[in-house]
């Protein structure tokens, strides 16, 4: 099946840096901050697809991608603000204009694929999957202050965007319906028995994904203390974003059980396996802490996750199942924070790891390409709640002698996963009949 295909995208999304006029000119102030919000996208693809079974469609698109997004600079922090550590930053002095911001429509390349089935008649639904790449954009800021020799004042810098987009869609298409059939020419790539007129989903099955887990974490300090006294945050920039995006491996395994014709239940397991680290530089310490020199930082790698999930799905075709899932998920990070060149400071690094539990709930579709194949298209989202990091650290300065940091970590994810997986011959207790 060849084709072609358009749509437009809605979505509302802003990336903050907090305390920051533009990522090289921190001030630290709260009232201060860069940020990128994007809004509408579109595409416009062609699609390639092998009709595994009559009514089963796999596929790869690609074409050309819009992006609109805004990008903002808000310099209304006034009077000089001084961090726990690292001396200030002043805003008031090229306050104006206070805000600025510029926005663009840019033009990239798209490419993925995603799983097509037929429902009934002409409707049909689908899981799909596809990165956008937009470039990179300069953008420059101009602002004028008190001081006429520093006017105007110009921050220039790059701000290249991609994109990572998953859609669950149902869509009607017009004319004749699709034909209702069981096999078709796919399924000579599977070295199975042929598919009775009436399965059954109740059985062992092992499988393999491919897809991405986008991690999201608010990184929030809670205390600073320097020689015994507790530093006072109010006026300080506190909280930052360490948020990314990583390819993703997992084998699975589950067992079904086909409880009624049209309503099967299972649970399942899995483990992911994905290596992403995110770092921000100039943080030795935690958000009230920047403005460091660039060899000092705080990087969080997210590395293995795994889950132990109950399944409950409805078949809305015999070869067809929508199912929610959701249960206990775990998930490995690594915090680092380095000194970098802050001469004197011991230890210049401190690994915090940990493996979190949490809560996962989601849902997808899995279709049936034989008797024992297996593909899907699946969507979870998990909460691994606040990690706590508490770092100590001694310098040969007498202003600080003794540093303490305690930071928060609150970690969230969300995972699109493509699979297919082999069924073991298995007879359930209900075997469906149509």
């Amino acid at each position: 099946m060849i084709g072609v295909e358009g749509d437009v995208g809605i979505a509302d999304r802003t990336a903050t840096l907090n305390g920051f006029v533009a990522p090289v000119f921190e001030t630290a102030n709260p009232a201060d901050s860069f940020s990128v919000k994007t809004t509408w996208d579109a595409s416009v693809r062609a699609r390639a697809g092998f009709l595994v079974t009559p009514t089963t469609l796999l596929y790869g698109t690609g074409g050309a991608a819009w992006q609109h997004y805004e990008v903002t600079s808000t310099c209304a922090g006034t009077g000089n603000v001084q961090t726990p550590f690292f001396g200030f930053g002043n805003c008031g002095a090229i306050a104006s204009p206070a805000v600025i911001a510029d926005s663009v429509t840019r033009v990239g390349w798209t490419a993925g694929g995603g799983l097509e089935a037929a429902l009934w008649g002409n409707w049909i639904a689908r899981g799909e999957y596809r990165y956008a790449d937009f470039g990179t954009r300069q953008f420059s800021f101009a602002r004028s202050g008190a001081f006429a020799a520093a006017n105007p004042t110009i921050l220039t810098g790059n701000v290249a965007l991609s994109t990572h987009t998953a859609t669950f869609g149902l869509a009607y298409k017009f004319g004749d319906p699709i034909p209702a059939g069981r096999g078709g020419p796919g399924l000579a790539a599977f070295p199975t028995k042929a598919q009775p007129a009436a399965m059954s989903w109740s059985g062992f099955y092992v499988g393999l994904g491919a897809g991405v887990r986008a991690s999201e974490v608010d990184w929030t300090t809670r205390s600073i203390v320097v020689n015994g006294a507790t530093q006072p945050l109010a006026g300080v920039a506190a909280s930052q974003s360490l948020n990314d995006i990583a390819l993703r491996g997992s084998p699975y395994l589950g067992l079904n059980w086909q409880v009624a014709p049209q309503w099967v239940v299972g649970i399942e397991g899995d483990v992911g396996l994905a290596r992403k680290s995110t770092t921000l530089g100039g943080f030795p310490f935690s958000p009230a802490w920047g403005g460091a020199s660039g060899s000092s930082s705080f990087d969080l790698k997210t590395t293995w996750d795994a889950g132990a999930r109950a399944r409950i799905g409805f078949l809305v075709t015999p070869t067809l199942l929508v199912y929610a899932t959701g249960g206990v998920a775990w998930q490995h990070f690594d915090a680092t924070s380095t000194t970098g060149a802050v001469p004197g400071i011991t230890p210049p690094v401190i690994v915090n790891s940990a493996d979190k539990v949490g809560g996962t709930v989601g849902g997808g579709l899995e279709t049936a390409l034989s008797s024992n194949w297996f593909a899907r298209a699946e969507y979870r989202y998990a909460d691994f709640g606040t990690s706590t990091l508490a770092l100590s650290r001694t310098s040969p300065d007498p202003r600080f002698l003794t540093m303490s940091d305690t930071s928060d970590l609150r970690l969230h994810t969300h995972t699109v996963m493509f699979g297919i997986a082999y069924k073991l011959d298995w007879v359930g207790p209900v075997i469906a009949k149509y």
